[in-house]
């Protein structure tokens, strides 16, 4: 039987959303030509999607904060939409989504799908290896009118620990890695106090995953089932005095989700 995590949560639109940024990530066998090829084909493709301007960069090192992670140094293909919010990049083992202007769930799997059926239809690599999602979130209370309000009555105690109780502490950083869907998937949820022009807030990180070949044709019942659980996640994390702060309305296509 599979357990949530998290319970499920009715989806909503937020007027004051704290979303600041979304990645998704595919993850595939290694294609070399991806990287020694001027990607004239695939520009043309994602040009004609949204995503007209280009630039090429070479990456020195990984890590993990960027959108595509290699395993050593290569080539980025970064194909931007005219006011640059959204970002399609390919490498020789990934293609991944990131936008921070996040418009609705919906316009987002969009996103996905016109990439993974770009690099399927060019450079054709036989599988994806994972397949990822992350939300981050920052919560400023400045925002949203709560500037004095401690965190406890704002996330959930059994989130933010020790700051629920010493509501002085400056810094605090808490990883947690769990399984999901029987142990078919993962949520890796980092979180902890930030400072943002001077004002200390508070940032939830999470990522979910799933290890594993997946067919180009058959990844967005994975994508949709990450969806679910990292909605239900972000809901849990709130209280019902920050959820009302940020303007809660019935989700609809349209709107962030």
């Amino acid at each position: 039987m599979i357990v949530m995590p998290f319970p499920a949560a009715p989806r909503v639109t937020y007027g004051k959303t704290s979303l600041v940024e979304t990645i998704c990530q595919l993850r595939f066998t290694p294609v070399l030509r991806i990287e020694h090829e001027v990607p004239v084909e695939l520009q043309e493709l994602l040009r004609r999607r949204g995503f007209p301007r280009y630039e090429r960069r070479e990456i020195i090192a990984p890590e993990w904060n960027r959108p595509v992670i290699f395993d050593g140094p290569g080539v980025e293909h970064f194909f931007s939409s005219l006011d640059n919010t959204s970002t399609i990049v390919v490498g020789r083992n990934a293609v991944a989504v990131d936008t921070t202007a996040y418009a609705g769930w919906d316009q987002f799997a969009r996103h996905v799908l016109t990439a993974a059926a770009a690099v399927r239809d060019v450079y054709g690599p036989s599988s994806i290896t994972r397949t990822g999602l992350r939300y981050k979130n920052l919560i400023r209370r400045s925002m949203l009118g709560l500037i004095d309000v401690p965190w406890v009555e704002l996330l959930r105690r059994d989130l933010i620990g020790l700051l629920a109780v010493h509501p002085e502490l400056t810094h605090t950083s808490q990883e947690a890695v769990i399984p999901i869907e029987d142990g078919r998937a993962t949520a890796r949820i980092s979180h902890g106090l930030v400072e943002v022009d001077g004002e200390p807030s508070y940032l939830i990180d999470s990522d979910f995953y799933v290890q594993g070949l997946t067919g180009f044709d058959d990844f967005s019942n994975i994508l949709e089932m990450l969806h679910k659980h990292a909605w239900s996640a972000f809901a849990w994390c709130l209280t019902p005095r920050l959820h009302e702060a940020m303007q809660p309305e019935p989700w609809s296509e349209r709107g962030p989700t």
